[in-house]
């Protein structure tokens, strides 16, 4: 959202052209992430801007063909604090590690966080906050949102990217499952294939500072 509270970035635009292209009308609601999904599961709802696409979302909402934009799920930790990961998750073993309830970062990380003992925190800002604070050893994120995020955050926390990457995650739009929206769906989803084979994605992308598959 703007400081004037309108919608924008890379989902807003693309919805909005393919809005105008069918002749509707869309209204923007902004809520927090877990209660926005369950809207959708629930018909309350019926476009979801930006899941990642696992098993479990399949069976709550219906997928567009194609991705829109990519996230890299990374760990941040402060800067120069002694860091084990090399990418196998038994280095990360005894280590205090925090994840944002109802994300998803990948089968991976996924099936070793309960035995890792990873941390649920409601909002990213209240995981880094903690880390800063020395609570934590690392922050399972990703660079896309963190980075905005830590533009805005006082006092600045001295945080950093640690590699090898967790996970590279694909994010959808994506429909609730009622009968009604069916077709709708379908028109949709037909009209943004368009708009990626003929490249309008790749440049909206670029327009909003997002990497685009």
């Amino acid at each position: 959202m703007s400081a004037e509270g309108q919608a924008q970035g890379l989902g807003v635009d693309i919805l909005t052209r393919l809005a105008k292209r069918n002749g509707d009308t869309i209204r923007f609601e902004l809520y927090p992430w877990t209660r926005a999904q369950l809207m959708v599961e629930q018909g309350r709802a019926d476009i979801l801007i930006g899941p990642y696409k696992n098993a479990q979302r399949v069976k709550m909402m219906s997928f567009f063909e194609y991705p829109f934009y990519q996230d890299e799920m990374v760990f941040y930790r402060l800067i120069g604090a002694p860091t084990r990961w090399n990418g196998e998750y038994a280095s990360l073993v005894g280590m205090r590690i925090a994840k944002v309830k109802s994300w998803a970062y990948g089968t991976s990380f996924m099936s070793q966080a309960k035995e890792l003992g990873v941390q649920d925190f409601t909002t990213l800002s209240g995981a880094l906050v903690r880390l800063g604070r020395g609570d934590l050893d690392l922050v399972a994120s990703n660079v896309r949102n963190t980075q905005a995020l830590l533009k805005e955050m006082v006092p600045k926390i001295p945080v950093e990217v640690i590699r090898p990457i967790i996970a590279l995650q694909q994010g959808y739009f994506a429909f609730n499952h009622a009968p009604l929206n069916a077709e709708l769906k379908m028109k949709y989803d037909k009209a943004f294939t368009q708009m990626v084979l003929q490249g309008e994605l790749k440049l909206l992308g670029e327009k909003n500072g997002v990497m685009t598959p």
